[in-house]
């Protein structure tokens, strides 16, 4: 069952179903488009009072914005917001005065730098200096032990790569083959014989699993 309408921009009755029916209604698609360039000004349902007056951060000139722009745009035109030659030296907001001089806190020498930065060091040179060894502040003591300077070494990769070379990259106790999951292990302990850390003939190719679980590490 359709009732009989009006339209809310020509007048004009038509039929719409009860369930079509909205608190503005429009005969056609022609009719709302026509209603909806009406809204302008204080029609319109953003409508906040029209535009405000604000004064130009680059030239001192008055200028319109829209109520949503007041707080985000302050240049008058794009050649002020583009040049901005005002924010320059002392007329930056966050000027403090130049460049100052200061003491690097490694070397003892003069250097200049601008205030915002944190000024300590005069160069990377000595900001590298300053955080290496005992004066880093992750420092120990020197506390890196012989093995892992040992198995951190090119020495000790060599020999572990001439081991799976020579094995075909297969762990000799279960057979997998492959290189992402390969350990090579010493069959005489690391530790207690050091003269044969490098021996070829003291490794043995194992994968990960295989060295876990099957006893090596206990050898």
């Amino acid at each position: 069952m359709s009732i009989v309408i009006k339209c809310d921009f020509c007048g004009k009755e038509t039929k719409k179903k009860p369930s079509r029916v909205h608190p503005r209604n429009f005969c056609n698609s022609e009719c709302y488009h026509k209603w909806r360039k009406t809204l302008v000004g204080e029609l319109n349902y953003n409508w906040k009072g029209g535009k405000i007056t604000k004064i130009c951060v680059s030239c001192g000139k008055e200028f319109k914005v829209c109520p949503s722009l007041k707080d985000t745009q302050i240049y008058c035109s794009r050649d002020c917001a583009k040049y901005r030659k005002w924010l320059s030296g002392e007329n930056h907001p966050q000027w403090k005065g130049g460049e100052q001089t200061y003491i690097c806190q490694w070397c003892g020498d003069e250097f200049t730098a601008k205030p915002i930065l944190i000024n300590k060091y005069c160069s990377r040179s000595c900001t590298a200096k300053a955080r290496r060894g005992e004066f880093s502040s992750s420092w120990k003591g020197g506390l890196t032990s012989t093995n892992i300077i040992i198995r951190n070494s090119k020495k000790y990769s060599e020999w572990r790569n001439k081991i799976y070379e020579r094995d075909n990259w297969t762990c000799q106790d279960c057979g997998k083959r492959g290189n992402i999951n390969l350990e090579a292990h010493h069959i005489k302990p690391f530790a207690t014989y050091p003269e044969l850390r490098f021996d070829i003939n003291n490794g043995i190719t194992l994968c990960k699993k295989c060295h876990r679980n099957n006893g090596y590490h206990n050898a």
